[in-house]
């Protein structure tokens, strides 16, 4: 099974490769920047500013 006949066919396997891993990429940025702000939230509660 090599994706062809699944809509891939203009695509190779390293592009989808290429654009998944960027996609991860792109989400462990976010998730990086989730954790600092609730990180952030956390460390402002405790000096009782909200």
């Amino acid at each position: 099974m090599d994706g062809r006949g699944l809509g891939f066919d203009s695509r190779t396997d390293q592009d989808m490769l290429n654009s998944t891993m960027h996609r991860g990429s792109i989400l462990k940025g976010e998730i990086m920047v989730l954790k600092d702000t609730c990180l952030h939230l956390q460390q402002i509660r405790q000096h009782g500013i909200i």
